[in-house]
């Protein structure tokens, strides 16, 4: 058993997190006082601050940049002017994702089809490239717009 340092309750010695650190290996704060720090930690102006300077310096450039060819660069240069420095799938820019947009192409052929942010590459990906699931999916959300369930998730998600 161990006090909390924030919270003060005595809880199992499981409820904190390793530190090699510390006398006793654990953490001072147990994990809900933990967690609680780091999401207040996060939302604060100064935490936000270094969320961003961190984004800026750490931008992810795509697998090993620098050691793309100097032709697949001035591909991506060429197409970056084309797509207007927007995604194709959902036409957010290079700026507003953050990072540089990821190259897709088709994995049967290996042709490049275009630039896409990760987050839309990563649906093409997780579909496989099948357009009968994505179209199965767009079928999905427009049923679900005609027939909602009325039943929120966050509302009974958490009790189970």
């Amino acid at each position: 058993m161990k006090r909390c340092s924030k919270c003060k309750e005595i809880k199992p010695r499981s409820e904190f997190n390793k530190k090699s650190e510390a006398k006793d290996g654990k953490s001072s704060q147990c994990r809900l006082c933990s967690i609680a720090r780091g999401k207040a930690y996060r939302a604060s102006e100064t935490g936000q601050r270094n969320i961003r300077e961190y984004r800026r310096t750490h931008k992810r450039t795509g697998p090993h940049k620098s050691h793309r060819p100097k032709e697949m660069r001035e591909w991506y240069e060429i197409a970056i002017k084309e797509q207007n420095s927007k995604c194709a799938g959902c036409g957010i820019t290079e700026e507003q994702f953050g990072m540089k947009l990821s190259i897709d192409h088709d994995h049967q052929t290996s042709m490049i089809r275009g630039l896409l942010c990760t987050n839309c590459n990563l649906v093409l990906g997780n579909a496989k490239d099948n357009i009968a699931i994505l179209v199965n999916l767009i079928e999905y959300l427009k049923g679900y717009k005609k027939n909602p369930r009325n039943l929120r998730y966050k509302s009974w998600s958490r009790r189970l």
